[in-house]
């Protein structure tokens, strides 16, 4: 309550601990669930139970079977679920795509994604390090990288993955054909930048990026003793703003979000056999989410 109460104060709103207290609420309209993953399932189902659209945060839960219980839901109560799959909206996995669509680098034959850090240890009751709760890095981490990959590659035929602990390489077979590579790890020291990488080969070209090339402004200042570090962004906008205007314009306009539940499902289907194959060695075929 404490915490919910200091937030409040800064936002302007009213803090609670109730969620009664949100779902009783007339101007109400639409949850945030920003909770651990395990719980995704039980609040979205009282949302949509009181009529409320739902935000949900990624993964869209921890299985195939909650998931399709979200969506069907959020589908009987007829209300909007939108799962925040954000790299979708940053600026640089935008331009990507959009050069990827365009031809300029030929047909993509091999693509390589690295997303990296410290263990996330900010996590309320360490809650990451119980993969019931979480899924350890390939669920939560580089879920991130194999979603933007199949909206913007197409789908999965097959997945291979091998595991040490924090760490994880999956392999991707696309149905195009191609092949790619997506690493993920929790195991850098603490203090660790929060590293991402992108390769695309293709035909006709080579497309790069990593966010220590292209990192934001910095100040670092003395503000009346304290030490204060900042940045700016040189994006156009926060990635994260993004997806939140485009579920209010889906809300507003009657529109089927980009990142809507069916696109959760699938792309959890592909990081739940990821894990699986990690766990037996052996490479898993996809024949499409179901529950």
């Amino acid at each position: 309550q404490e915490r919910a109460e200091r937030l409040a104060q800064l936002l302007g709103a009213r803090a609670t601990t109730r969620l009664e207290d949100v779902l009783g609420d007339s101007l109400v309209q639409a949850v945030d669930i920003c909770l651990p993953t395990d719980l995704h399932r039980p609040f979205t189902e009282r949302a949509a139970a009181a009529g409320k659209h739902v935000f949900c945060e990624k993964p869209i839960s921890i299985s195939l079977q909650d998931a399709r219980a979200m969506i069907d839901a959020c589908r009987h109560a007829g209300v909007t679920l939108m799962v925040g799959h954000v790299l979708r909206f940053f600026h640089e996995y935008q331009a990507a795509r959009a050069l990827v669509q365009s031809g300029r680098i030929g047909e993509p034959k091999v693509i390589r994604a690295t997303r990296a850090s410290a263990f996330p240890r900010w996590g309320s009751d360490n809650w990451f390090a119980d993969e019931t709760r979480s899924g350890g890095p390939i669920v939560d981490l580089i879920i991130h990288d194999i979603d933007w990959i199949r909206w913007t590659f197409g789908e999965v035929r097959r997945v291979f993955a091998k595991r040490n602990g924090n760490y994880a390489l999956v392999t991707l077979r696309l149905e195009s054909g191609a092949i790619c590579h997506v690493e993920g790890s929790w195991a850098h020291p603490e203090g660790s930048p929060f590293t991402t990488k992108l390769e695309i080969a293709g035909t006709g070209g080579l497309y790069t990026a990593d966010n220590q090339s292209t990192i934001p402004l910095h100040i670092r200042r003395d503000a009346d003793g304290q030490y204060v570090h900042e940045t700016i962004s040189p994006a156009p906008a926060d990635p994260y703003a993004l997806e939140l205007a485009h579920f209010y314009q889906c809300l507003k306009n009657g529109e089927r979000p980009l990142t809507h539940g069916e696109e959760a499902l699938r792309t959890l289907e592909v990081v739940l056999a990821a894990n699986e194959s990690a766990r037996t060695g052996k490479p898993v075929t996809l024949g499409g989410a179901t529950a």
